[in-house]
């Protein structure tokens, strides 16, 4: 199956203002169409030529300076009127910067449907869940998929739609754990079996245990 997209794309960013370096130097504001970690697709009123680089300034709603960082212009396309559709990688050398555009695109992601939007990748493993609450409430599941945006989870214990969870989690042949924080967007009572599925969304996930995951679909789920 083909995947051009490793991260989750978010819409509605009126709150988000990019600007883009254009071609005689001046700083232009692009109306957005969408952004994931990886990259940005936006309009602008500027002809840009494919493999181009660009320096870039994003400001986010998180009260923090400007970002500034390089993108690289991956198509373009033209679009109604005057303007250009126009698909940009970023190139991430700032380890906060990451850290930044990737607590936003997952916070602004929490009511998207993801089912549509990754692969789904089987794995069978171990993992542990924890309260937020309480973090001396911790019980064992297995884990049924994964993808970029969140798990599908076996448990016998039952845990409420909408809780937030802590998750410890080893990959196959990975020594060190990846945890992080996650939403429960869906429970099913499981037919003729105990126990129940449950459907979750990364909420908290740092740069080093998202590319963990990256390279884990990558390496295994293409394989198949």
């Amino acid at each position: 199956m083909e995947e051009r997209r490793k991260f989750v794309r978010v819409k509605d960013l009126q709150s988000v203002e990019v600007r883009v370096k254009n071609s005689s130097g001046k700083m232009e504001i692009v109306e957005i169409k969408d952004m994931s970690l990886s990259g940005i697709n936006f309009y602008s009123e500027t002809k840009l030529e494919k493999e181009q680089m660009l320096q870039m300034k994003i400001s986010l709603p998180d009260g923090f300076a400007r970002i500034n960082l390089e993108g690289k212009v991956l198509w373009q396309l033209s679009s109604l009127g005057n303007k250009f559709a126009t698909g940009v990688k970023f190139y991430h050398n700032d380890a906060e910067v990451k850290e930044r555009l990737l607590k936003f695109i997952h916070e602004h992601a929490k009511n998207v449907d993801e089912s549509r939007k990754f692969i789904r990748c089987a794995l069978n493993t171990d993992i542990v869940i924890s309260d937020l609450s309480d973090s001396s409430v911790r019980f064992p599941a297995k884990t049924v998929d994964i993808s970029h945006g969140g798990m599908k989870l076996a448990l016998v214990n039952k845990i409420e739609l909408g809780a937030c969870i802590k998750l410890t989690l080893f990959l196959p042949q990975d020594q060190e754990a990846i945890e992080f924080k996650a939403r429960v967007i869906w429970v099913r009572k499981e037919r003729d079996k105990d126990g129940f599925a449950v459907g979750i969304i990364y909420t908290e996930l740092d740069a080093a245990g998202i590319d963990k995951i990256s390279k884990f679909i990558e390496n295994y789920c293409k394989l198949n």
